[in-house]
């Protein structure tokens, strides 16, 4: 209990001395307007990322995809033919 007292006398005497101890260079001023976000910022940067994100999606779907398609894809991708389907099959 003893100690607790020292304690609380300690920090009470430290209190009183530390208020001589700062000086306020420049008092505090209250803002013009409320901060707040800017929503119009954000709302065409979201757009503007996901379309940019959407682009490089297609990007890198279009050229990830091996599907033969035409004849010509056959020679680019260096596929054995197995078997040939013809276009007219009536």
């Amino acid at each position: 209990m003893k100690v607790k007292l020292e304690q609380a006398r300690t920090a009470r005497d430290l209190g009183k001395r530390a208020a001589n101890q700062f000086v306020v260079i420049d008092p505090a001023q209250v803002p013009a307007e409320a901060t707040k976000p800017n929503r119009t910022l954000l709302i065409a940067g979201g757009f503007g990322l996901g379309l940019f994100m959407g682009l490089l999606a297609a990007v890198g779907a279009e050229l990830m995809d091996t599907r033969v398609r035409s004849p010509l894809d056959v020679e680019v991708y260096g596929k054995p033919i197995i078997a040939f389907i013809p276009e007219n099959l009536q």
